[in-house]
């Protein structure tokens, strides 16, 4: 279990580290198709790595450096917190998102086509919005003074974190 999870760590590094180099030297047109063909990159050298390693007896070596207990437990929270990490995310992807909300409106209609102005009318801008402003003004991270909106102490250190994220992977909106 220690190898699968060090090399777990080792290779999600190479593929930060891929990532960073890919999108900021090189940046690909569909930026979505190459995190996906990266990540079943680093999933296929995962593999070979580690059914190479195992089938040499190098899992014996690493088996004997640490508690086997101590290590199962610590890749079984590894797991528990991804299904906890991955449901979190979808649940905000679901709720939160431009894209899924249209295509669920274009679904629910009777005939499954809408125009620009059916959508419009069925899904408020304006709402999104509001709603936005409001979760973030209940969870501390910005409020409303003298008609503006600004960060809290809170909202700016998630704002930096958020900035700093997206100028390393060199992601997001502001491309």
């Amino acid at each position: 279990m220690l190898l699968a999870v060090s090399l777990a760590v080792i290779l999600f590094a190479d593929f930060l580290a891929a990532h960073f180099i890919i999108f900021h030297f090189n940046p690909p047109k569909r930026r979505f198709r190459m995190l996906i063909m990266l990540v079943l990159a680093s999933i296929l050298v995962y593999s070979f790595i580690y059914w190479g390693l195992y089938f040499s007896g190098v899992q014996r070596v690493f088996t004997g450096l640490m508690n086997v207990r101590v290590v199962d437990a610590a890749g079984g929270l590894a797991v528990y917190f991804f299904f906890y990490y991955a449901y979190f995310h979808q649940v905000v992807v679901f709720d939160r998102s431009v894209t899924p909300r249209m295509m669920v409106e274009l679904h629910q209609s009777l005939a499954g086509k809408l125009t620009l102005e059916e959508i419009k009318s069925r899904y408020s801008l304006e709402n999104k919005v509001k709603k936005e402003l409001e979760d973030m003004d209940i969870m501390d991270r910005i409020l409303k003074k003298d008609g503006y909106y600004v960060n809290t102490k809170k909202g700016l250190a998630h704002a930096k974190i958020i900035h700093a994220l997206r100028d390393y992977l060199h992601i997001g909106g502001h491309q």
